[in-house]
Parts: structure tokens; sequence; C-alpha cells
């Protein structure tokens, strides 16, 4: 970007001009420098002349090492194989404070070790081969999720790449999470805006993806004491060894209305060992509202790799891990056999469900 502007400084003067004046109408006929002004809400630069807006522009573009701004000054960004690299542009450099020097290809590259995840790039597809699928025909394709905007606070459903495992990459199809809202905390039963709620885009058996894995929320017919048989099939510590719960012990909270679920049924439920559990009644509300039925029309990115898509994808919907309101009911989202609606419910807790992670992270260690 910053060279582009250096070499082609007339050209963007024109763009800049010609965008003003085709504002103003054909009528205009001179214009001066100084009559022309500059503002950009989203990027934040905002000038009163041509020469001003060049200067900001070409400041910014200085200070910010790639298409992303996701590298310090002095470093492009390269991505090899869902890995986000910072190369210098000089021989002569030292990694910034938060960033580790690693060789990749030969080369070296400073690496980003504070930032847990990175706005996704692309979005992940199905194609739609079921009919009664609301929204789509049999053939269409799925998206889901969205990209959001680079440099914002993420919205329920943006998409995120995030390097559980710890390896260095990113990787966009087997790391993809979607952003459900802040973190709610069943004590206190408020929300911390410092930390973000990411659910995973798959089920899980034994923490790998699954499409076909529904087990029960607990062994027996006293879901007041958590999930306790689910809770088996979430990513591990060791699995997923570069995330971890803001706090591994949590109350279970309950009722049957969706908006006001304030009773605790289990206290203390540990999910220690995991690096991630269920969703929560009132993460999901705060995202997608309150309306049971047919109420996550807008939350498609709660579905994929389910029969939402195909029927050859058996799990209809997740667990959450909030109670209902007796002993062996519990809510959770689902798709309709019969519609594909997509609907926050509730089931025995001997039911076969599916298991959807959900990480924690600081909103400090994402990459907006």
């Amino acid at each position: 970007m910053r060279d582009f502007i250096k070499n082609n400084i007339k050209l963007v003067i024109g763009i800049i001009i010609g965008l003003v004046i085709s504002g103003v109408g054909v009528y205009a006929l001179t214009v001066t420098a100084g009559e022309i002004s500059y503002d950009n809400t989203q990027s934040g630069i905002q000038a009163n002349n041509v020469k001003d807006a060049i200067d900001k522009l070409y400041e910014k573009a200085e200070n910010s090492g790639g298409s992303s701004g996701r590298c310090p000054k002095g470093f492009t960004e390269q991505v090899i194989n869902d890995g986000i690299y910072c190369k210098p542009d000089s021989s002569n450099y030292s990694c910034p404070v938060g960033y580790t020097q690693t060789i990749v290809n030969g080369l070296l590259y400073c690496q980003d070790n504070t930032k847990k995840c990175h706005r996704a790039e692309t979005l992940h597809t199905e194609i739609c081969n079921k009919s009664g699928t609301v929204g789509y025909s049999i053939g269409d394709t799925i998206k889901y999720g969205s990209l959001g905007t680079v440099g914002s606070e993420p919205s329920p459903g943006d998409a995120f790449d995030c390097d559980v495992n710890g390896d260095g990459i990113y990787n966009s199809l087997t790391e993809r999470f979607y952003y459900v809202s802040d973190y709610f905390d069943t004590s206190s039963m408020t929300f911390d805006t410092d930390y973000a709620t990411l659910i995973y885009y798959s089920n899980t058996s034994s923490g790998s993806p699954s499409t076909s894995n529904g087990v029960w929320y607990c062994s027996s017919q006293t879901s007041k004491n958590g999930p306790t048989t689910a809770k088996a099939q979430l990513p591990t510590t060791s699995k997923w060894k570069n995330v971890t719960l803001k706090t591994t012990t949590r109350n279970i909270l309950g009722g049957d209305n969706p908006s006001s679920l304030t009773t605790t049924y289990k206290s203390g439920f540990s999910y220690s060992g995991y690096a991630a559990r269920l969703l929560t009644v009132q993460e999901l509300v705060s995202a997608c509202g309150t309306t049971i039925a047919n109420s996550l029309v807008r939350c498609n990115w709660l579905f994929e790799q389910t029969n939402y898509s195909t029927s050859s994808f058996s799990i209809s919907g997740s667990w959450l891990e909030t109670v209902y309101n007796n002993n062996s009911y519990i809510w959770y989202v689902r798709t309709s056999d019969a519609n594909a609606y997509r609907q926050l419910s509730y089931a025995s807790s001997s039911s076969g469900n599916g298991v959807r992670p959900v990480i924690e992270v600081p909103k400090s260690q994402i990459s907006y």
C-alpha cells in the first residue's frame, strides 16, 4: 500500500479529486486543493485538502506492515500455509516485543505470539442438498458467518481462525470459530467485556470434528449434575494447548424462560482438563435473540456440519450447558428434521445431541 502511494501519487490525487467531484455533480468546473476535504470514518483519516489527505494516507500506510495491518512497521505480512508471518523489510532488525523469531522455508520471520485468533479471510461454505432448508434451494451455496469489519469489535457470527493447538498455524479449515458474545459468568450472572466467547465450526467426538456422534448430556436422568457425559467429547488441554478456560469451575444455571435463567442447579461443575466448554443460553440469546420458534435464523453458523445442509450428516444440533426447568431436560439448538428450521429448544438429557466446543479468549489476544 505504501509503495503504491509513493509510486502513484498523481493517480491517488486524481482518485480523491474524482471522488469529491463525483459527489458534488457535473457542474463543478474548478476545484482548488484547499476546497477539498476528505473524511473516511471507517479508517479514522480526516483532512481538509488534498495534500493533508495524501500525507495521512501515506502515514497510515507507513505504519501498517501488511494488507490487514497484522504486522508492525518495518515488516511485511506474509501468509504461509495459514500461518501469519512478518517479514523484515531490511536485514538489520530485531523482533518486536511479543514476537518470536522463526524460520520458514529457509527465511527468517517474526511471528506474533500474543494473538490467539485472527479474523478469517474466507468463509466456510457447504452445498445445500436438502429440500426445505429455509432460505436455500438444493444446489445453493450456504455461507457460514461473516468476515466482519477489520479493526472493529467483533459482531455475532464473525469468523475467526484461532491457533488452538499452538503450532503457530491459524488453520482456516480445522481451527475456524465464530464469535458469539462477551463471556458470561455463571457465578455473578454478568457478562465480562474483556473476554470473548467463540464457538467451534463443528461438533466434536473426543475433541475431533464429527458429523455423526450424538451423545447424552449426562449419564443419568438427573441433569442437575451438569454435562458429565457430554464434556468428555470436548478437546482436552493437551489437544488444544494454546487456549484455556477463564475458569474451569462453573455454576450450571437453568429455567424455562430463555431471557431469564437465574436458578443455580449445580454449583462448582468442573471442566478441569478441558480447553473448551458448552455454550450457555445467555450467550446464545445475546447473539441471536430470545424467541424460541425459529429464533436462530440469523445464526446459521451454529449449524455448520449438521443436517441443516445435508441429510448425510446425522447430527441435527448441539447441547447447551443450561438446564431446562426440571430434572431431566436440557436446552439445545437444533435444525428441525422437517424443514431445517433453526431453533432453540430442549430435550431429555438422554437424547443424542452433538457437543460443540466453546473457547474463552481475552480480547487483547484477538486480532480484529
